[in-house]
């Protein structure tokens, strides 16, 4: 639980996902407490992130849309997805 942080969805897209989020801290932002890191979908990487000012706003690309195989391919590479095989000797 994250008893200084409270976050809210403001607005949600089509497809019923969360499109505009308010969080809202106990501490100040630019805190040393704080590391802020973004996820980049496009290179698979951590990147800094800097905070925008109060009153700003900020957009981040969220992950591609893809059919549930292909994202098994990717994380699994070509393997079979179907049946389970056995290991033969």
């Amino acid at each position: 639980m994250l008893s200084s942080l409270t976050v809210e969805v403001l607005q949600v897209s089509e497809q019923r996902l969360p499109s505009k989020i308010a969080f809202r801290f106990v501490q100040p932002l630019d805190s040393s407490g704080f590391q802020w890191l973004w996820f980049d979908w496009q290179t698979f990487s951590y990147r800094s992130f800097e905070v925008p000012a109060i009153g700003q706003s900020s957009s981040l690309r969220g992950p591609p849309e893809v059919p549930l195989s292909e994202a098994l391919r990717a994380v699994f590479g070509k393997a079979d997805t179907g049946s389970p095989r056995t290991a033969k000797n």
